[in-house]
């Protein structure tokens, strides 16, 4: 059985919030260690928690300052390539959003553009349509037309093919039956000579002799 997806929301209760916030901090410092180990990487956390006398340090102080010397060292444009503050974050949510509410717009509007033109095929008049829906509705019907004669295309030119393969076929076949009438003819040929009346016989011949 899935679990239900948590909403990610500020927990109101006080009692709920601490034991997800302990829940939540044991789990990312166990990740951290396996991601240290698996990947060879130098990591380390400081949690502040709000009931906390003191922060949370993983692995340890030493631990924590070696990294953070070493992220000290590197280039400025290296520190900052891959930071992320909340603001740019949430720019870039905004822009999948628009990006995704544009799609779902455009695909809505081929949709009813569709239902219109079906429609229009069973009697419909186009009156009332500004003309931004026409020229939709004709960008829509020249969609369905150049779908449907891809399709004919693509079914013609098998058909073709089918067509193509069949003489090759068929002149195998001949080749066989001609092979077979030829065997028989010369079977026959052979059988008729031997029983022949009018042939003389090696007897005959010796007694003539």
């Amino acid at each position: 059985m899935t679990r239900e997806k948590v909403k990610l929301a500020y927990i109101q209760n006080d009692q709920t919030r601490k034991l997800t916030f302990k829940k939540r901090k044991k789990g990312l410092l166990k990740k951290m260690c396996e991601l240290t180990i698996l990947c060879d990487v130098q990591a380390c956390a400081i949690i502040y928690g709000k009931h906390d006398t003191q922060a949370e340090v993983w692995p340890s102080p030493a631990g924590v300052q070696r990294t953070y010397m070493k992220f000290k060292t590197m280039p400025s444009m290296e520190q900052t390539k891959k930071q992320l503050n909340m603001e740019t974050f949430l720019r870039q949510q905004i822009e999948k959003a628009k990006d995704q509410l544009r799609k779902q717009k455009k695909e809505n509007h081929e949709k009813e553009m569709s239902i219109m033109m079906s429609k229009c095929l069973t009697g419909r008049s186009l009156q009332g349509f500004n003309m931004e829906d026409l020229n939709d509705l004709g960008w829509v019907i020249d969609h369905k037309v150049e779908e449907i004669n891809r399709k004919m295309k693509k079914v013609n030119d098998e058909l073709a093919q089918n067509e193509q393969s069949k003489p090759c076929s068929k002149n195998i076949t001949a080749t066989s039956d001609q092979r077979q009438n030829d065997e028989h003819a010369a079977s026959s040929g052979s059988t008729h000579g031997d029983d022949d009346p009018t042939r003389p016989s090696a007897t005959s011949a010796d007694g003539g002799a």
